[in-house]
């Protein structure tokens, strides 16, 4: 049920047509190695895989059971046999994507930051311990 607040909150920044730019915008800005690995990136397309990806990281957080096929195949994509993504770049990202969900879901609280935090490292941990 404490997830469900987390999709609510999620829903509410949908709502903002620029909420997921933002993120990239608080993202790429964070650190020079990190806009480097997207200077080839379509992001239209970008958006809308990462828009699916938070809602396959909450419904994982939901119930671990079901990583779906969808998860495993981002986890692998992420992996060092592929895109090579360092485990420190999570951390930013996690930092930065809820620095977004702070600025725009107007019903933002302490304890729905916990929530929020929780659902997405337990998806985070799944792609670390999934590097190869």
């Amino acid at each position: 049920m404490k997830y469900q607040n987390v999709l609510k909150s999620y829903c509410r920044c949908l709502e903002n047509k620029r909420f997921m730019y933002d993120f990239y915008d608080e993202f790429l800005g964070s650190d020079p190695e990190i806009a480097k690995k997207f200077e080839l990136t379509n992001f239209s397309r970008q958006v809308q895989v990462l828009e699916e990806a938070i809602l396959m990281m909450i419904y994982f957080a939901r119930n671990p059971k079901l990583a779906g096929k969808d998860l495993v195949h981002l986890s692998d994509r992420h992996s060092i046999n592929d895109l090579n993504i360092p485990d420190h770049h999570y951390d930013i990202w996690l930092d930065c994507f809820l620095k977004t969900v702070k600025k725009t879901d107007p019903e933002w609280s302490e304890e729905l930051e916990d929530l929020w935090r929780n659902a997405l490292e337990l998806g985070i941990d799944y792609f670390k311990s999934n590097r190869g």
